[in-house]
């Protein structure tokens, strides 16, 4: 069939039924009855689209609630999983400040058992070198009195000797007698030889300076004998306690505390003000305890300016014994501690400068420092022009070599134990006398010392230079190249030349020559300093 045609066909039915509708509603009532049909299907749409929302919305209600309580559940797990890491937190800081507070108890406890170690060890070191103190004591009284024993027992036997012989010369006399008065011809007596000439005593030597000569050695004399006189001092004062009962317990009491004080310094500033503060304190506290009084012009080796009134010279005893005892700590901490660690050094020079300089410990304004270069020539006498052979114990002796401990006539230190008493004692002796004040008047120990000094060890002959000139020239150069330009100008760049580069070429060979080669580069590394 034409596709016109079917079309045709599959429209009519549809005509159809729209007509049918049209005459159905004509009916009577069934307007009605359509509309009515119409009504109740939009209300049952209504109720079923009610129904849906109805639905829709408890759905969303349930879903919205379920994801509230898994919002809360999670937000109530977080709050809690906050709470256990704040108690985390909290355990741990706590854990961490109790493992602080039970270190720091702990390192306190340690501190203060060091510090009653170290006491008692100040304490058995001092009775044990009181010990050694009368031990060489007693040993020299023994010595003498066998020497006195011996002068004694050789003066009666020449007494004896003289009786013999002048009674052999009288049976002499008395039998030529008798044979001239009974010979016939007398024979002239035979001739009576005179007997020889007594040696005369030639001058004994003081100890240390060998046979050397000249204004220097006396002066180096002057100081041994005012050293001499600081370790007589301790016995005058051990008289003294019958009269002064505080004063055995004084002496112990300032002595351990100016030993402790020099024994405390660091490489911080602030710490070492207050070391400062309770060193020199302690000093004047002694000053001013109660004790017997001294001549202190016996303590005095420079030239006492003219205006002093020499006849106010009495101090009291304990100032000289404990300015002693603060030297003797100060070199002996040089050689400890400044030996292998010559930057600290600076701390103890400034320390003997402070309290040396205290106008409460001078004398009419006179610093007493003195007792200070007095140890100083005891112990490095090469600082101050004194020289000697390093290979004899003469030579030895006169350069300030040491024995072991405990050993005055034993083996002697070690070129390495040495080495370091050079470096320490030089980078100390550099510290003290390199430290300028505004009034020259007021330093106890100036820089013309340093400069002198080192002008000894310079101009020393390349024959007699040591190892100990060399390493005390190699801590002038590598510890204070600073101070030396700063006080000294250009005369300082001209003798830290003459020190790290002809003295070295001089002394080509020479045994420590090279740690002056060593000084150089240390020189241009730290310094920038190019000689």
């Amino acid at each position: 069939m034409p596709l016109q045609d079917m079309s045709h066909n599959e429209q009519q039915p549809e005509s159809w039924q729209t007509k049918g509708k049209q005459k159905l509603r004509k009916l009577p009532g069934v307007k009605q009855i359509i509309n009515h049909l119409g009504e109740r299907k939009r209300v049952s749409d209504l109720d079923e689209k009610s129904r849906k929302l109805e639905d829709a919305h408890r759905r969303a209600l349930l879903t919205s609630t379920s994801e509230h309580d898994l919002v809360r559940a999670r937000a109530e797990r977080a709050a809690l999983e906050h709470e256990v890491a704040l108690i985390r937190r909290k355990k741990k800081e706590q854990k961490r400040l109790e493992e602080k507070r039970r270190r720091a108890e702990t390192e306190r406890a340690e501190l203060v058992q060091q510090e009653r170690q170290l006491y008692e060890q100040q304490l058995e070191d001092e009775r044990r070198a009181d010990e050694e103190q009368a031990r060489l004591e007693a040993d020299r009284r023994a010595v003498a009195e066998r020497k006195r024993r011996k002068a004694e027992e050789k003066k009666a036997a020449e007494a004896a000797a003289e009786a013999e012989r002048r009674k052999q010369e009288a049976e002499e006399k008395q039998r030529i007698a008798e044979q001239q008065a009974n010979a016939p011809a007398p024979n002239p007596p035979p001739p009576v030889q005179a007997a020889a000439p007594a040696p005369t005593a030639t001058p004994a030597r003081v100890a240390g300076v060998g046979a050397q000569s000249g204004p220097h050695v006396e002066l180096h004399q002057k100081y041994l004998a005012l050293h001499q006189k600081l370790k007589l001092l301790r016995q005058n004062l051990s008289a003294a306690k019958q009269q002064y009962p505080n004063l055995k317990k004084d002496l112990g009491d300032f002595k351990r505390d100016v030993r402790k004080r020099m024994s405390q310094f660091t490489e911080q500033k602030e710490k070492n003000k207050e070391i400062f503060r309770l060193l020199t304190d302690g000093v004047k506290k002694g000053n001013m305890a109660a004790g017997p009084t001294i001549d202190v012009r016996d303590y005095i080796v420079q030239p006492l300016p003219q205006d002093v009134n020499q006849n106010d010279n009495q101090v009291p005893a304990l100032r000289i014994f404990l300015l002693n005892i603060m030297a003797k700590s100060a070199v002996q901490q040089m050689i400890v501690a400044a030996g292998p660690k010559p930057e600290t050094a600076d701390p103890l020079g400034l320390a003997c400068v402070l309290v040396f300089a205290n106008t409460d410990l001078r004398w009419q304004g006179f610093p007493l420092s003195d007792i200070l270069l007095a140890k100083l020539h005891r112990t490095v006498p090469v600082l101050f022009g004194i020289n000697g052979k390093e290979d004899t114990e003469s030579g030895r002796k006169n350069l300030g070599w040491a024995r072991e401990p405990h050993a005055p006539d034993g083996d002697w230190l070690s070129e390495q134990q040495s080495t370091e008493k050079w470096i320490g004692l030089g980078a100390g002796f550099a510290a003290c006398t390199l430290r300028v004040y505004r009034s020259p008047a007021l330093n106890p120990l100036p820089p013309t010392l340093f400069w002198e000094s080192t002008a000894r060890l310079l101009n020393t002959p390349v024959a007699e230079r040591t190892q100990a000139h060399f390493f005390l020239l190699k801590a002038f150069v590598e510890y204070a190249t600073p101070k030396i330009i700063g006080t000294f100008g250009r005369a300082g760049a001209l003798l830290i030349r003459r020190a790290i580069v002809s003295y070295p070429a001089e002394s080509h060979g020479a045994k420590g020559a090279n740690s002056l080669a060593s000084a150089a580069i240390a020189v241009k590394r730290d310094y920038n300093l190019i000689v």
